[in-house]
């Protein structure tokens, strides 16, 4: 079969399946390990937002007006509090500024009068 050449386009097909196979597997790889580093982005962030939050509600129901900051390994935790349409009310909101520049900010409604967190805002 070699001398009719039958055997040249079965392995040229062979290889370009082989081909084909090996770069769908990579785009899969790619987007999983983009989807795990985004992940564990958004957790690290949130983590810190958590902890800035325990230690802020940790003077609850006086909470320091003005700004202040947390620092921990992955960056740091800003919080400013900005007055609410009812004055028993303010506004929680928590800038987090990870070291490789990504900024995320939450705002949440804070009762003043039982120190609690009633709802997130964004």
């Amino acid at each position: 079969m070699n001398e009719k050449g039958a055997v040249y386009p079965y392995v040229l097909l062979f290889f370009i399946i082989i081909q084909a196979v090996i770069v769908w597997g990579t785009g899969i790889y790619l987007s999983r390990y983009q989807t795990s580093k985004e992940l564990a982005n958004y957790y690290e962030t949130k983590v810190m937002e958590t902890l800035a939050l325990k230690k802020i509600l940790a003077n609850a129901p006086n909470i320091e007006s003005g700004q202040k900051e947390y620092h921990y390994s992955a960056g740091k935790v800003e919080y400013t509090t900005k007055p609410y349409g009812d004055p028993k009310y303010v506004i929680l909101q928590l800038t987090t500024n990870k070291r490789n520049g990504t900024s995320f900010t939450t705002s949440f409604l804070y009762n003043k009068h039982n120190g609690k967190i009633e709802k997130a805002l964004n």
